[in-house]
C-alpha cells in the first residue's frame, strides 16, 4: 500500500463520517451530494439479514436507482423521524481500481419518532459500499444497509 491509497481510504472514511453527520442533523443537499448521480441505496434488509423481510413488496420499497429517487424515497421515511443518531466504525475498506473502492461498516443506528405506534428503534448492523471517485471526489455508488438486530421501544398506549 502506497501513500496515495492510505489517503484514498482516509477519504473514503470521511466519506462515511459526512454521511452519518448530515443525515442526523438533516443536510440534506450536502448528504445526496455524497452519492453518484446512478447510485444505489438498498435498504430490503434494513429489518433484518433477509432481504425480502418476509413482507409484500419489501424487495421494492427498499431498494433505489439514482440519487434523485433516493433522496425521494427518505424523505417520506425522515418525515416521520424526529431525530436519529448514526455510527458506524470498524471499516474494511478496499480499493479495487484506482478510482473504485468497496467497504464494509459495522453500524449503530437510533431513530425516534414523532407519533405512531413506534417511540424508537436502535438499530445494530452493517453497511456494505461501493465508492467512485469522480472529479477528484469519493462517493458513494451504492450502499447496502442490513441490521442484526433491532430493539424497539414501542410509544404508550395510553
Amino acid at each position: 500500500m502506497n501513500i496515495s491509497d492510505i489517503h484514498a481510504i482516509e477519504e473514503i472514511k470521511k466519506l462515511k463520517a459526512r454521511y452519518c453527520r448530515y443525515f442526523d442533523t438533516r443536510r440534506w443537499d450536502e448528504f445526496f451530494a455524497l452519492f453518484t448521480d446512478d447510485a444505489i441505496f438498498d435498504m430490503r434488509s434494513a429489518g433484518s439479514v433477509d432481504a425480502t423481510d418476509g413482507s409484500e413488496g419489501a424487495e421494492l420499497q427498499g431498494y433505489q436507482t439514482g440519487r434523485e429517487n433516493i433522496a425521494s424515497h427518505l424523505a417520506g421515511i425522515v418525515a416521520d423521524i424526529s431525530s436519529s443518531v448514526h455510527h458506524c466504525h470498524a471499516p474494511e475498506i478496499e480499493l479495487t481500481a484506482p478510482d473504485m473502492a468497496t467497504g464494509v461498516w459495522a453500524l449503530d443506528d437510533w431513530h425516534q419518532f414523532h407519533a405512531g405506534p413506534l417511540k424508537s428503534f436502535h438499530g445494530f448492523g452493517h453497511y456494505q459500499d461501493v465508492y467512485a471517485r469522480q472529479d477528484g471526489k469519493w462517493r458513494i455508488a451504492s450502499t447496502r444497509l442490513t441490521r442484526l438486530r433491532v430493539d424497539i421501544e414501542l410509544a404508550d398506549a395510553s
